[in-house]
């Protein structure tokens, strides 16, 4: 028969679920001043605090849990949860690890070791590890959308682009519901080999705002979608400087009737590439979208942005426009990264430009003028580079111990 403490402890589980971690933990803490030796209430405490975004408590709750029965599965788990919260990896697999070895046939560990594998920084074992449980995971539980959203992840993690779209439309095809599938779905967006299709980038845009719909609490999607609408504008504008760079070489060359026309491409190709963002772009997402162009920050890349799209168009003034052009891309890539990270890729691009002028000048034959003018792309096609490499380690390192996931290990 169920006591007065089951009644309460069924009540935080329903308050986990609706994000009112804080009510959940004061019903707790009153079963446990009542039965300090309560495992599930422990358990479910553990779980609070990771929704929470607590990770050292939740690990307190889940170590006291294991204490109190070692042979409980979850408690392992969400100890490992908990340390993976914390940046310890190593010992966070160890802990899940040890829910497997305890219940091998239960689907929930093998995805809860799959997910703690992925975080951080994974190694190529650790890959690959992850996406051997994962597949174990799958294949107990077929059914249940969760395990297809963890494959899809280490899919993901592993590079493997189209199998994680794959998975993850599997596990939307179970459940069209699910907010963590809704934003790995998303995530695939920006990982694609065409870093300039439109179409792909307004999908990740939605995808983040559709898990925003599902999750309002679910902040990691808010910062993942702002940061995808930064980085349209970006792309935009590293578009118009390359583009600019190359009516400027012409020019520089005497080539002024094949600069013409390229110059109208060059204010063409950004149109049409936002042209097609927008137009796959959701009413609700562009109606946001209007909202951040509005803050003066990007007002200002705006206005950069048609300076140097004016300059450009005449064919003549294209050292204005590559200036408006790389001041608007300095602009955007200082507020979607902390300024320590823009200085070093910029650095990093300029040493490599430096040594390429030197080459060029020393070995090509170059004047010194025309070597710049052949090495003013280096800097933003290098710093692009750099960004589209570490965006996938960027988003592994931001994912916290607050996300949906923790919502789904079975106590």
């Amino acid at each position: 028969m169920p006591t007065d403490y089951d009644e309460l402890i069924e009540q935080a589980v329903h308050l986990c679920e609706v994000h009112r971690e804080a009510e959940a933990t004061a019903l707790l803490s009153r079963v446990l001043a009542g039965d300090p030796n309560h495992t599930r209430a422990w358990l479910v405490l553990a779980r609070a605090r990771l929704l929470a975004g607590d990770p050292a408590e939740a690990l307190s709750a889940a170590a006291t849990a294991g204490r109190l029965r070692p042979d409980e599965p979850a408690a392992h788990a969400l100890a490992g949860h908990a340390l993976s919260g914390l940046g310890r990896h190593i010992e966070a697999a160890e802990a899940v690890r040890r829910s497997v070895a305890l219940d091998p046939g239960e689907a929930e560990w093998h995805r809860s070791l799959a997910e703690v594998l992925i975080a951080g920084r994974p190694t190529g074992r650790e890959k690959r590890s992850a996406l051997d449980s994962a597949r174990t995971a799958v294949a107990l539980a077929p059914r249940r959308a969760s395990t297809h959203v963890t494959h899809g992840s280490v899919l993901l993690a592993a590079g493997k682009i189209g199998p994680a779209r794959a998975a993850l439309r599997h596990a939307l095809a179970l459940d069209p519901q699910d907010a963590a599938a809704h934003h790995e779905l998303a995530r695939t967006g920006l990982h694609g080999r065409n870093h300039f299709a439109g179409g792909r980038l307004a999908e990740a845009a939605d995808g983040f705002a559709r898990t925003l719909r599902l999750d309002p609490h679910e902040q990691l999607a808010r910062v993942h979608l702002d940061r995808t609408l930064e980085l349209f504008v970006l792309r935009t504008a590293v578009l118009q400087l390359m583009l600019g760079y190359y009516v400027g070489r012409l020019n520089h060359q005497g080539f002024t009737g094949l600069a013409r026309p390229l110059a109208v491409a060059g204010v063409l190709g950004p149109a049409l590439y936002a042209f097609t963002f927008l137009r796959k772009l959701s009413p609700g997402v562009r109606a946001y979208l209007r909202e951040m162009l509005a803050a003066p920050r990007l007002r200002l890349v705006l206005t950069l942005l048609v300076v140097g799209a004016a300059a450009m168009a005449t064919a003549r003034l294209t050292g204005l426009g590559l200036a408006a052009s790389a001041l608007a891309a300095v602009i955007v890539k200082f507020a979607a990264d902390p300024p320590s990270r823009t200085a070093g890729a910029f650095a990093a691009a300029g040493a490599g430009l430096a040594t390429i002028l030197v080459v060029a000048v020393w070995l090509g034959g170059l004047d010194p003028a025309g070597a710049v003018l052949l090495g003013v792309p280096l800097v933003p096609a290098g710093y692009v580079l750099w960004k589209v490499v570490r965006w996938r380690q960027r988003v592994a390192a931001r994912r916290t111990g607050a996300g949906p996931r923790h919502r789904r290990v079975r106590i």
